[in-house]
């Protein structure tokens, strides 16, 4: 119901990161395939068509690491949800472990990671070890520093990305030598179909 990244239960609103944590805490059933499914309140399009939702991987805030099979729905009527993300850690922004299941539908996603620390495989948008789906999203004018891809798939870990496009994506240029792409595969599996 916010468009903000806020981590506070008495605001009286709920950002995407505590519908992701509470999805795990008990109080909601999941859907018939066992997977929590978040969307978009219809009131964060009062004034108009398109949303920008924050999330942010900083000091205040930390990676997000789903304890629930989760599906973050965007629209399909006209209507759509843009993904700002920012990381500045030395962590992927979400990390969907070996047990997990996680998708991510009819989103667009602006992702900059401004990472300044070395090691900076351990940074990007999502680390999959478990079983994720991004499908029917676009990935438009995304940066990463360093050897950082957006979506990487880790050991065992089998992602399938499909009628997805990635537009003016790649390294940072104000940041050093080794690029970093959108998608990269260390010891798991990636499928990629129909995608741009």
């Amino acid at each position: 119901t916010t468009p903000k990244d806020v981590d506070d239960p008495t605001d009286g609103v709920i950002s995407l990161r505590e519908a992701i944590r509470s999805a795990a805490s008990g109080e909601l059933d999941p859907g018939d395939d066992g997977r929590f499914t978040i969307t978009f309140a219809d009131s964060l399009f009062a004034e108009t068509d398109q949303v920008t939702v924050e999330l942010f991987c900083t000091n205040d805030f930390g990676r997000i690491q789903p304890a629930a099979d989760i599906v973050i729905q965007g629209r399909t009527d006209g209507r759509s949800i843009a993904l700002a993300v920012r990381n500045n850690q030395n962590a992927p922004v979400f990390r969907i472990d070996s047990d997990r299941r996680f998708a991510l539908r009819n989103l667009t996603v602006g992702f900059v990671c401004t990472v300044v620390t070395n090691g900076l495989v351990d940074a990007g948008f999502v680390h999959d070890y478990g079983e994720m789906e991004i499908a029917d999203c676009l990935f438009e004018g995304c940066r990463q520093a360093f050897d950082a891809p957006m979506v990487q798939s880790f050991d065992g870990g089998v992602a399938t990305i499909e009628r997805c496009s990635f537009v003016g994506s790649g390294r940072a240029p104000e940041k050093l030598t080794v690029d970093g792409g959108s998608l990269k595969v260390r010891n798991g599996d990636m499928r990629i179909i129909d995608c741009t």
